[in-house]
């Protein structure tokens, strides 16, 4: 919103709200979030205008989304990003948007599911982002 704001691009807080909703959705609700930005900007201003926002959207969803989520996600919620991007195409497969968005949550849940007995303990462990075995 700041860097939409120092631009002078209309509706910015609309847009970093739209960011802000839309970056749940991983992979390309970053890309989709970017796009009336940069569409504002070019209308209101010129094409170097939005070439810089498009050029901050970059650097902003790069430094979110490279380092700060998968070591939020990494350590809060011991699913492996590898993990976490195949549960966003089986739950999209199987449930479409909605599973997209719900992806991390209901794989977390089959994840616990999976943990409380020992037949299927591997597989919560296939599941997650263990550093070492524990010793029980």
């Amino acid at each position: 919103m700041i860097v939409l704001w120092f631009y002078d691009i209309s509706y910015a807080f609309l847009w970093a709200t739209l960011v802000f909703f839309l970056n749940f959705i991983p992979v390309v609700g970053s890309i989709f979030t970017a796009i009336p930005a940069i569409i504002m900007a070019l209308i209101d201003h010129n094409m170097m205008t939005a070439l810089w926002i498009s050029i901050w959207y970059m650097i902003v969803n790069t430094v979110i989304g490279n380092i700060l989520e998968p070591r939020i996600m990494g350590r809060g919620l011991e699913l492996s990003p590898l993990t976490i991007f195949l549960s966003m195409i089986f739950w999209g497969w199987m449930f479409r948007p909605a599973g997209m968005i719900l992806s991390v949550p209901l794989t977390m849940s089959v994840q616990f599911l999976f943990d409380q007995y020992e037949e299927t303990k591997w597989l919560a462990f296939m599941l997650g982002d263990y550093k070492g075995i524990d010793e029980e």
